[in-house]
């Protein structure tokens, strides 16, 4: 084979992968993009049409539902670590997602954001907001630090159970 038929086929398709063209492995489905853990590709016809995801949710490329956008605590991004740009509203960092409460000290509320619009929500008594679950947990589980000691003192005074 000619020589300069090789290089040309090579840099037309190294230019092709450096213009961002998504090719897509079959002619319809949602793909996941290798850098940014928030956007996808959307194939139909074997078409490719950038999507993100709406800000705070992840892509998830094993999710089955339509929609295969996501809590972070249920994706795993791997070596996708970039993220859309955050559009934080009052109390929620992100539109979308579980998001402690602003003052490190208290452990036990946290905001369940949609698009924007934070719900507080109280965990039960003794627990704290886990931020990698996204639920509440006991205090050693969460793992949070600052929490009010005064709280966490009367949790295990309650929980002492003297020896006989």
């Amino acid at each position: 084979m000619n020589l300069s038929i090789v290089l040309c086929t090579i840099v037309i398709g190294i230019s092709h992968l450096t213009n961002g063209q998504f090719q897509c492995p079959k002619k319809n489905g949602q793909y996941e993009d290798p850098v940014q853990c928030d956007k996808f590709y959307q194939c139909k016809d074997g078409m490719a049409t950038t999507k993100l995801c709406p800000d705070g949710l992840l892509f998830h490329p094993l999710n089955r539902k339509v929609n295969k956008c996501d809590q972070p605590f249920n994706v795993d991004c791997g070596e996708r670590s970039e993220l859309q740009n955050p559009h934080p509203s009052y109390l929620c960092p992100r539109r979308n997602g579980y998001f402690a409460h602003p003052e490190q000290k208290v452990c036990n509320i946290f905001y369940n954001c949609i698009e924007g619009d934070g719900a507080e929500i109280v965990c039960p008594s003794g627990l704290d907001f886990d931020e990698y679950a996204g639920s509440c947990a006991w205090p050693a589980t969460a793992g949070r630090s600052g929490c009010n000691e005064s709280r966490r003192h009367e949790i295990e005074r309650r929980l002492h159970v003297p020896q006989r």
